[in-house]
């Protein structure tokens, strides 16, 4: 009896002893595997069309600029030629205008007094009248055309200044959107990095969603370029929750938090959104009640829709 005492005693002192040390009586447990933080697949598909969408329309205002470019440089050697004409034209009023004053300061003015004493008769006296009128007459529309010409070379000096204006403001714009696309280019790549070994499925997908926004969309939809222009819209929620709807979307993405409903006539589908108290999100999804200035939000769960309500919002269109 006394030697079970003496082993319970140490069997006890020993798990005393394991206790102040941290060790734990249960089997040791593996370590949990790391949680997959990577996006979805339906998420990384929204932002890969989301970022197709905004090259498609950075590509067309690019083609756009670089038009308007060639038809400024086109104008400024049109102007540029017009102006060398007017200014040889200006030159040679100006070098008669000089000679006709020189003329009057060599010459002399003839009073009527000194032409009616050398004139043989009344008859010569009336035609030397005229004639000296019709050189006054034709001295003063000589000024009045060596003026005119000045102001005309003038506005298409300012013609001229304002084009090569536009143009450097034109290429200035030209490389901020080639530097774009470039960032778009290489945020798609990050984006299909995440995907992993869903990549080829993430882009047929995207491409799928973009041709559906394609045919959608109104033939003489425009793309919204416009940065800084905002709309007054009445806004409500939906939920996939919701009874009697899913998750799928009229382009085929996935509805979900950064997805909205709106009228395709109003705002073209793909077209990237800003919208006040929801925040960052893609036109990609319709509804039959989404008519003019309407626009559904949609949410994860019923839950925001209900808090969401129906509210009065501004919305920014993102270029």
């Amino acid at each position: 009896m006394l030697v079970i005492s003496v082993v319970a005693l140490l069997a006890l002192a020993f798990a005393a002893c394991a206790l102040q040390l941290g060790y734990s009586s249960k089997p040791a447990l593996a370590d949990p595997p790391p949680k997959d933080t990577r996006p979805d697949k339906d998420t990384i598909v929204r932002e890969v069309v989301t970022l197709e969408e905004e090259m498609k329309d950075t590509n067309a205002r690019i083609s756009e600029l670089q038009n308007k470019s060639d038809e400024l440089e086109a104008s400024i050697g049109s102007v540029t030629e017009e102006i060398g004409v007017k200014k040889e034209r200006l030159s040679k009023k100006r070098e008669a205008l000089a000679l006709r004053i020189r003329s009057i300061y060599v010459n002399g003015n003839s009073t009527n007094l000194e032409m009616l004493l050398s004139s043989s008769d009344l008859t010569d006296f009336l035609a030397r009248s005229e004639y000296i009128e019709k050189v006054t007459d034709q001295d003063s529309e000589l000024i009045e055309s060596v003026k005119l010409e000045s102001e005309r070379l003038e506005q298409s000096l300012a013609e001229l200044r304002r084009n090569k204006s536009e143009v450097d403001a034109t290429a200035r714009e030209l490389e901020d959107r080639q530097q774009r696309i470039e960032r778009d280019r290489s945020a798609r790549q990050d984006l299909l990095a995440k995907a992993g070994d869903n990549q080829q499925a993430v882009v047929e997908e995207s491409e799928k969603v973009r041709s559906k926004i394609d045919e959608l969309n109104p033939p003489d939809s425009q793309p919204a370029r416009h940065t800084g222009r905002f709309m007054t819209m009445e806004a409500t929620g939906y939920s996939p929750e919701e009874p009697g709807l899913d998750d799928t979307t009229a382009t085929g993405m996935k509805a979900q938090h950064g997805v909205v409903a709106v009228d395709p006539r109003v705002i073209p589908l793909g077209t990237r959104l800003y919208i006040e108290g929801y925040g960052y999100a893609i036109a990609g999804d319709t509804g039959s009640a989404i008519k003019g200035n309407r626009i559904d939000l949609c949410f994860d769960t019923l839950e925001e829709v209900e808090a969401y309500g129906w509210r009065t919002i501004t919305v920014e269109i993102l270029d």
